[in-house]
């Protein structure tokens, strides 16, 4: 769902399953932006165990922000970012295929 609307985002949330949502940052602009979503999908997604995960240029050079912004694993490439959020997602017991 790249690029789409936060409203549209939130309401794909309310009705359907999603094990794991991430979000990519590469600006520190944003970053007050990305917590205010991350907070507004925890709020509103379907599946309260939803992995939240983050990347981008951002969090390559401020790992130590990943929590603050509310997420609950970062990666920095494609497939670190597949291999951890399938990790994630099974230790919940929420991997939904």
């Amino acid at each position: 769902l790249c690029g789409l609307d936060n409203d549209f985002l939130l309401a794909r949330l309310k009705s359907t399953h999603y094990s794991a949502v991430g979000f990519s940052l590469h600006h520190e602009r944003s970053f007050d932006a990305l917590k205010e979503i991350i907070r507004k999908v925890r709020a509103s997604t379907k599946n309260r165990e939803v992995v939240i995960m983050v990347g981008g240029d951002y969090f390559i050079k401020r790992p130590e922000t990943v929590k603050s912004v509310g997420a609950d694993v970062f990666a920095d490439n494609g497939r670190e970012a597949v291999l951890k959020a399938t990790s994630a997602c099974k230790i919940r017991g929420r991997l939904v295929l």
